[in-house]
């Protein structure tokens, strides 16, 4: 794919991530390219990677729907998995500690 496809793509799915975020998290993905969402008492953060990009707690989880599209629509997918079905997202997900934490 020539590179001028691949960021409207890109330009395609971070719109439609946008359009699905609150204002404050639409402004956090602007200013950090991650954002929270608070499920259940917790607070995640999706952050744009390719892989262990949903931070929680001291952990990373890994849950990528499809390596084949843009990462701004696998955020929008881990977003939609941890708002309407946390327990599954936890029981599908990788998790590795966070080597960030005490940094």
């Amino acid at each position: 794919m020539y590179q001028n496809e691949i960021r409207e793509r890109e330009a395609e799915a971070e719109s439609v991530l946008l359009s699905a975020l609150t204002p404050t998290q639409a402004q956090q993905y602007r200013e950090r390219r991650c954002f929270d969402v608070g499920v259940n008492g917790h607070t995640y953060c999706i952050c744009l990677g390719q892989s262990y990009n949903v931070y929680r707690g001291g952990y990373r989880y890994c849950a990528i729907p499809c390596a084949e599209m843009p990462l701004q629509y696998s955020m929008l997918a881990q977003f939609l998995m941890l708002t309407t079905n946390e327990a599954r997202f936890l029981e599908i997900a990788n998790r590795s500690e966070d080597y960030r934490e005490g940094l």
